[in-house]
């Protein structure tokens, strides 16, 4: 009965299609802890579990050293529970039925036999019993995790990186990797994962709000001509006319210029004294909708927002200019905002030119020098990555040890809570159909065997079918999911 689980207990948020759900959809941000779209499908009922398939291969060991555990449990308990009526145990040992192990506990049939009711039904349910106070064990220890690692780990100290998807632009020979500690995001202070998507939360916006302090001059000098700015996919591009410039170290940045914004406002006054009707506005055809939308990148157009609510092209702002500026440095600079002075002593807060959905994000990493520099999605910085608050006090602790507990923990809860309620099911096969025996000849006592072996075979046909259906169920529901 090892061979199925009840309900799957890893805490991850997949929609029935297998995609992942975003932040702002009503949820709170701190409730996207560690949700990575890569652990597929949540399903409940009895599901077959396949290693490879519904597991990954690597977790194949733990997968067999639950089973055998649990197994060995269970057995016990009806062992234990024998020998404590005075029934003799002839035989105990384990088995393996193709690659799921299991075990198997022999009682003498005579001596069960002359045994009350009492014994034989604390006898067929101690296995369950076991099951379940060994699940229970396992969610007191998940539970105390924290507690239990303090002597070898530390909290507050920034978010550990355990695990990167590899569909994410996060991983790479220059990006975040198994171990490294995040201890800043875009200079917001991260101690623990609520930072995190704290930090995370302030740069979801629909527009830049926030940037970097840099030299004007500098700005100046690397300032595209208006002509030389296009939009590719909802980002701004203005690097083109610079030489020995690639794409790969400099993106396009904008800030506000004050002159710009002094003929823009001059302008609009102008045009505020005049009486005549602006058909294009009156329209509304005048100004580009807002298309960005991050599930939907190739179809986006840039975007930003007036002071009167209205939505803008960005290259339709006077007020603004566009610089190719290398994101590395930039992010070195002093942190601005749309809060703070634009200009002020020689300097010029500079934002990055995108309207996509995609960020700029400075990791900086403890013990590494260089900090990890991603444009991409904000979505992968917050789904796409696996993060634990337990840091370890030396380098020479491995830092996958909590992470490897609480996964062995949520095996064991999952797969020993299984098998002691699948047992508990008045089923042919299972410790339930000697229990329903059991509980009809107690209750039932005064009638005649005859209607009590009836009795009991209608509770274990009704038991098998249910069991049946529900198992049908649950592969109907693993083919259609794992074979499109």
């Amino acid at each position: 009965m090892a061979l199925f689980s009840i309900k799957s207990f890893f805490d991850v948020r997949i929609s029935p299609e297998g995609n992942y759900k975003t932040v702002g959809e009503g949820d709170d941000v701190e409730q996207a802890l560690s949700y990575v779209p890569y652990q597929h499908h949540v399903q409940s009922g009895i599901t077959p579990v396949i290693p490879g398939v519904n597991i990954p291969m690597s977790h194949l060991p733990l997968f067999m050293f639950v089973l055998v555990i649990s197994g060995i449990i269970h057995e016990l308990g009806h062992a234990f529970a024998a020998i404590n009526a005075n029934v003799r145990v002839t035989g105990f040992g384990i088995f393996i039925y193709g690659i799921y192990p299991g075990a198997f506990t022999e009682i003498d049939t005579d001596e069960l036999e002359r045994a009350t009711s009492a014994q034989k039904l604390r006898i067929y349910s101690a296995g369950i019993w076991h099951n379940l106070i060994l699940a229970l064990l396992g969610y007191f220890v998940y539970i105390s995790i924290s507690f239990l690692c303090l002597p070898l780990f530390h909290t507050g100290a920034g978010v550990l990186v355990t695990d990167v998807s590899t569909a994410s632009g996060l991983i790479g020979p220059n990006g975040l990797k198994l171990g490294h500690v995040i201890t800043r995001l875009n200079g917001c202070e991260v101690r623990d994962k609520i930072e995190y998507l704290r930090c995370l939360a302030l740069h979801d916006n629909l527009s830049p709000k926030y940037g970097y302090y840099l030299s004007t001059t500098d700005v100046f000098s690397l300032t595209a001509s208006s002509n030389r700015i296009s939009s590719v996919g909802g980002e701004m591009a203005c690097c083109q006319e610079f030489e020995n410039i690639t794409s790969a170290s400099h993106i396009c940045f904008q800030y506000y210029n004050e002159k710009l914004s002094t003929n823009a406002q001059t302008n609009a006054s102008l045009k505020h004294s005049t009486q005549m009707v602006n058909f294009g506005e009156s329209l509304g055809i005048k100004n580009r909708a807002y298309r960005a939308n991050i599930n939907n990148v190739n179809n986006a157009e840039p975007t930003t927002q007036t002071n009167n609510g209205r939505k803008l092209d960005p290259l339709s702002r006077e007020e603004l200019s566009f610089a190719c500026l290398p994101a590395r440095e930039v992010t070195q600079h002093f942190p601005c905002s749309d809060m703070t002075p634009q200009q002020k002593d020689g300097l010029t807060c500079v934002y990055p030119a995108m309207y996509n959905g995609t960020v700029l994000l400075r990791f900086d990493v403890r013990n590494v020098s260089n900090p990890v520099i991603f444009i991409g999605q904000l979505t992968e910085a917050r789904f796409l990555l696996n993060l634990q608050d337990l840091v370890p006090r030396s380098q020479w602790i491995p830092y996958f040890i909590p992470g490897q507990l609480e996964l062995s923990c949520k095996y064991f809860i999952t797969f020993s809570l299984a098998l002691g309620l699948l047992n508990a099911v008045p089923c042919h096969g299972l410790d339930g159909q000697f229990m329903a025996r059991t509980l009809v000849d107690y209750f039932f006592n005064g009638q005649p065997l005859y209607h009590r072996e009836k009795i009991a075979s209608i509770m274990i046909i009704y038991g098998t079918a249910v069991f049946a259906l529900n198992l049908v169920i649950g592969f109907v529901k693993f083919l259609i999911i794992y074979s499109f």
